[in-house]
């Protein structure tokens, strides 16, 4: 078994041959090591895979080696909580597998661990998960992505060849970045609470910047705007201009070149969150969402009330103190 530290050593703990043994579990290859099971094949047909937590009373602490490596079949793959370590190559080239969440317990996922998985959209990092290694999600479909506080260190490459990838979302101080890192990313996102970015461009590695947009107070509700479609001809002249495009001045009825202002409640004794915004421009459509996790977004719990006599409507969603981000999505038409 192998750790590394930052990307900066590897220090090797050497294990005689009675510590491994090879053994089967139901569709699983695993060995044991100190006590505890490493996964180090898979030759089962069900594109649904549950890794177990634990294999004959030991727990399940890492995926090895390119374990999964090539496996088509694959859509999905729930990893337990018991997970330490994701090894070099282990899911690399899935390329059927769509989504994956990262349990709070990995501490590293290792050289290309899914890089080549081509259908994969969506990356859950919990918190906990600290490093990023080399490669380690390049050549994916990753649209958007959200880096816990937990993150320490992120390797070059690691989102290289996602050509969607236009968000990176994170949620506590700066990391250490490569200079490559980001990949295609355009923008990251970051709360006005953490240390060590900068705005509106952040020089993130020596020669590399990086297009910032600061989403204002973290708390336990944030709000701010996702906007997907901005393609309005007469719009967009000059968004570099002001601290809002154009474009969004425009949707939501504003003075141009101002900072976007909206009315927001949080009703701690109804347990209710409430946005306001406008919503009566011509070609323009609203959508209000909302999230957990920055990754997945829907519009499951949100109200929205008829649009007033001024054109504004208001969005409201159920909060109990879970995580909760808002989101008021538009599309500019031509």
């Amino acid at each position: 078994m192998y750790l590394r530290a930052a990307g900066f050593a590897v220090v090797t703990l050497c294990a005689s041959a009675a510590s491994l043994s090879a053994a089967r579990f139901g569709d699983f290859l695993y060995e044991t090591q100190f006590g505890e099971a490493i996964i180090t094949g898979y030759d089962g047909a069900d594109g649904s895979v549950v890794i177990p937590a634990m294999i004959n009373g030991q727990a399940v602490t890492e995926i090895a080696l390119a374990a999964f490596s090539g496996q088509t079949n694959i859509v999905q793959i729930q990893l337990p909580e018991s997970l330490l370590f994701i090894r070099d190559e282990a899911f690399q080239n899935c390329t059927s597998l769509t989504n994956i969440a990262i349990p709070a317990g990995v501490m590293e996922v290792g050289e290309a661990a899914f890089r080549g998985c081509t259908s994969l959209s969506e990356v859950k990092m919990a918190e906990g998960v600290s490093l990023l290694f080399e490669s380690a999600f390049a050549d994916c479909a990753l649209v958007r992505v959200a880096l816990p506080d937990s993150l320490q260190f992120v390797d070059p490459d690691v989102f290289a060849g996602n050509s969607g990838l236009a968000a990176v979302y994170f949620l506590g101080d700066a990391p250490t970045l490569s200079s490559d890192s980001l990949g295609a990313a355009t923008t990251a996102y970051f709360f006005d609470d953490a240390i060590g970015f900068a705005s509106p461009t952040w020089e993130y590695a020596t020669g590399s910047t990086i297009s910032t947009v600061n989403l204002g107070q973290s708390g336990r509700v944030a709000t701010w705007l996702l906007t997907d479609h901005l393609d309005a001809a007469g719009l967009l002249e000059n968004p570099d201009a002001a601290p809002q495009p154009p474009a969004l001045s425009y949707a939501f009825n504003q003075a141009p070149g101002k900072p976007l202002f909206f009315d927001s409640f949080l009703d701690t004794d109804s347990n209710v969150f409430e946005f306001t915004y406008y919503a009566g421009q011509d070609g323009v459509s609203y959508q209000p969402m909302i999230s957990s996790d920055l990754i997945r977004w829907g519009d499951t719990g949100v109200s929205v009330s008829p649009m007033d006599t001024s054109g504004f409507r208001t969005a409201t969603v159920d909060y109990h103190g879970e995580p909760l981000f808002f989101n008021v999505q538009v599309t500019v038409s031509q």
